[in-house]
């Protein structure tokens, strides 16, 4: 009993402290991080699951040479590239805020409150995202995500070697 008890007041706390945080942050610049921190427990059951890019899905070997060799393909494939993870951004894990001004110290802590929260009545959160899928599905989309920045990486590289403009 005294544990239940202990756990309720831990989470009203923690929503009250919670409340108290969302007031410092400006509402558009958060509502993505709050979506993305309260859905945490969908993730683990792998209901949310947001497709990986064709193009970041696609790329496995980031150091290839392209069939196409110039400064205009160079361009066209970073452009892809670059559209590719804009749009698989929003699964990155992490704090995505700057530490050293106020408001973004208390975006992240608010953040992991949330998730705290979120994650706080699934038992077995390890166990749960191996059986469901989830972690393998979050370690392959962001696999591919770091293949494509590599890749990225490497046709700047291309690009300045061959004096193209603009690298």
């Amino acid at each position: 009993m005294r544990c239940i008890t202990f756990r309720i007041a831990k989470l009203f706390l923690s929503c009250v402290l919670l409340g108290m945080l969302m007031s410092c942050a400006s509402v558009n610049e958060e509502t993505d991080h709050f979506k993305f921190a309260a859905s945490s427990a969908l993730r683990d059951f792998n209901v949310t699951t947001r497709p990986i890019p064709r193009q970041l899905r696609n790329l496995q070997n980031p150091f290839g040479r392209s069939p196409y060799q110039g400064c205009q393909a160079i361009a066209a494939e970073l452009q892809y590239l670059n559209q590719a993870i804009s749009q698989n951004e929003g699964r990155r894990v992490g704090y995505r805020r700057e530490n050293n001004t106020l408001v973004g110290r208390f975006g992240n802590l608010r953040d992991t409150g949330v998730k705290a929260a979120a994650t706080f009545f699934t038992p077995y959160r390890g166990v749960v995202r191996q059986v469901t899928g989830a972690a393998a599905y979050e370690k392959s989309a962001l696999q591919a995500d770091q293949r494509a920045r590599t890749r990225l990486g490497y046709l700047v590289g291309q690009g300045q070697a061959m004096q193209c403009p603009g690298f």
